[in-house]
């Protein structure tokens, strides 16, 4: 492992070399070239180090890497391949100085490949990593199998192993899963317990069936969405509409529908409405989540201008409550130039349409059409929160110009303050995957103040490269076998965007997570057309277990530290399906505990080398969840 410590003719460089990375010649070439007098500091691992100019590092250098050349042979030539697949070596052995990071002086470590940069294990967490004692771990109670911990649920209460149903089936494969679920999977929905439930789903005596529509479209909801489109040329489903939020949204359909058009909707449910039906959206693969802030006053766990399209078919929410504070929280995470679809029925808690209209001009949104009990608005692109101010008269929130923070931050009637500078610049989709939004920007990162565009790009590269190794090692029948996949620390969110471009298309649906005590880039996720939330690992996850098929962390654990890995992977057991994955890419000292909890947990967990090679720190723990009983006492 070889990291580059710099800041460009600013201040100290340096360059740090574990055998089985890089060439650290190459890089002394580099840097040769960029700062012939300036010095930078070189260590190898603990046991060299010291601060020179390039030719005197060399010098002293020359004696340490003959000593260690044996060794590093053999990774040097699988490390040269490695760069030159990432397009950081050229076929002329030319490297490109993009793709490398710059160091801002401080002690915090800045790798040389960019997703890792800025979540380096600590040293202090990875002594704590080694030392945590963990607890027996204990089933909870039968009747707790479709078991959601409630957010109160603090360190230290007791934690239990939500355990898999004996009744417990394999879902249904993808793309079957689309139109059907098993019934002994999802038993315990609400929505199918409801009354309605007949309108959404056919029931017989093992299987679920998604009927084509819902109570809120009556000829099928492609005829919905056709309608739509009519109404609204400009809507530009599958082309500039790419992320939706859709609130309440019964078996999924209209997921169901727009998914078939190129555009990836996230399902969004009220915790206890007798109509929640996320566990059936979970099942036929599409995103779904749970959430307290319809009745709560707190706001979405999404940045400002995130979403596309916002759509609320007599999805019985309160807009006006709190003098509309619920709109207004819509307003914030709604795109410049996005659009709001509502659908009013007499469930619309008393709202009335000149209500609603007088609501929205404090919002300065335009009615683009209304047609018997449907409603388009447009948020729009041209104005900025301090210009509708001076129309409304409505006040801006007291927050920072980009204030992205949502996590426990209350809800109010104000208007998010925007600025021009943040409309996306390539609003179409692929696009917008590939190129660096502008509010990269303004993204804040950990001791990285240059080059933002070039890391951005290099993050891309790294995860192309190691997605196709992902595909490899799995296979390609059990690839398309995997559907619903959750990145825990999606960092840009490379990994979904390069799973996204694969070729052939693989089926993967990533929701990205964006750990709240890190460094903010939800917002970029959104902008290159991904779908993403922010959480606290330390707090259960708003969804129900046996959800996903694949969990996926980089550095997550060298970068927690108010609670134990133990609770993080005991949740994530609770979300992982029986016989799911879950990847981990870590420091070996974190990896050694995680996979004794794994392997407490029982699931079947390995670990092996990475890029980095034998030598290398980081290390690559596989894991898949088995189905197990135990016959011990039980949490009550």
């Amino acid at each position: 492992m070889l990291e580059y410590r710099g800041c460009l003719l600013q201040t100290q460089c340096g360059i740090r070399w574990t055998p089985g990375r890089f060439n650290v010649r190459i890089l002394l070439l580099l840097l040769s070239s960029l700062l012939p007098t300036e010095p930078f500091k070189v260590e190898f691992d603990s046991d060299f180090t010291q601060a020179c100019t390039y030719q005197a590092c060399m010098d002293s250098l020359e004696s340490e890497t003959r000593r260690l050349q044996s060794l590093n042979d053999e990774a040097n030539l699988r490390s040269v391949e490695t760069m030159r697949e990432l397009e950081f070596l050229g076929k002329d052995g030319s490297i490109s100085i993009p793709n490398f990071f710059v160091w801002n002086g401080s002690n915090a470590a800045a790798e040389l490949l960019p997703s890792e940069a800025e979540s380096t294990a600590s040293d202090s967490y990875v002594r704590n990593a080694i030392k945590e004692k963990f607890k027996e771990v204990v089933p909870c109670k039968d009747s707790m199998q479709d078991y959601i911990p409630p957010r109160e649920l603090k360190q230290g209460m007791k934690l239990c192993v939500v355990m898999v149903p004996p009744h417990y089936l394999r879902p249904f494969k993808w793309p079957q899963s689309q139109n059907k679920a098993r019934v002994q999977n999802v038993a315990n929905s609400p929505l199918l317990k409801a009354k309605q439930s007949r309108a959404w789903v056919h029931v017989n005596a093992s299987t679920v069936f998604f009927l084509p529509g819902g109570p809120n479209y009556l000829n099928g909801v492609d005829s919905y969405l056709d309608h739509i489109s009519k109404l609204v040329p400009e809507l530009g489903i599958g082309s500039i509409i790419r992320v939706a939020l859709d609130f309440n949204c019964g078996t999924g359909s209209f997921s169901w529908a727009l998914g078939k058009r190129g555009v990836t909707s996230l399902c969004l449910a009220a915790y206890g409405s007798s109509e929640e039906g996320v566990q059936l959206v979970m099942e036929r693969g599409y995103p779904a989540m749970l959430t307290h802030s319809f009745v709560s006053r707190f706001r979405l766990p999404y940045p400002c201008q995130a979403f596309d399209l916002l759509h609320c078919a007599a999805c019985n929410i309160s807009w006006l409550s709190n003098d509309g504070a619920l709109l207004f929280e819509a307003d914030r995470i709604l795109r410049q130039g996005g659009f709001f679809v509502w659908i009013m029925d007499a469930s619309n808690h008393g709202i009335t349409w000149s209500d609603m209209a007088t609501q929205t001009e404090k919002l300065c949104w335009n009615l683009i059409t209304r047609n018997n009990q449907l409603a388009v608005w447009r948020k729009p692109g041209y104005m900025t929160s301090a210009s509708c101010k001076l129309h409304t008269h409505v006040p801006c929130c007291l927050s920072p110009p980009i204030s992205n923070s949502t996590w426990e931050v209350v809800m109010k009637p104000c208007l998010e303050t925007t600025r021009s500078a943040l409309l996306t610049a390539n609003v179409h989709w692929k696009s917008r995957l590939i190129n660096p939004p502008k509010r990269l920007e303004f993204v804040p990162t950990a001791g990285l103040h240059r080059a933002k565009k070039e890391v951005f790009l290099s993050d891309f590269n790294y995860w192309a490269y190691l997605t196709d190794i992902y595909v490899r090692i799995f296979g390609v029948s059990r690839v398309l076998e995997i559907r619903n996949v959750l990145d825990a620390n999606a960092g840009y969110g490379s990994f979904a965007a390069a799973m996204a471009l694969k070729m052939p298309p693989v089926p993967w649906v990533v929701l990205n997570v964006m750990p709240v005590d890190q460094p903010d880039r939800l917002p970029v996720i959104f902008d290159r057309g991904l779908l993403g939330v922010y959480h606290d690992w330390c707090e259960p996850f708003d969804s129900y277990p046996r959800t996903f098929d694949l969990i996926h962390a980089s550095r997550l654990f060298s970068s927690q530290n108010r609670c134990s890995m133990q609770v993080i992977l005991q949740e994530m057991d609770r979300l992982l399906r029986p016989g799911g994955f879950a990847l981990f890419r870590d420091h070996k000292k974190v990896l050694l505990p995680l996979q004794k909890v794994a392997q407490a947990l029982h699931w079947k967990a390995h670990i092996e080398d990475t890029e980095s090679g034998t030598w290398g720190t980081e290390k690559f723990l596989h894991c898949q969840k088995t189905r197990w009983t135990i016959a011990t006492k039980t949490i009550h």
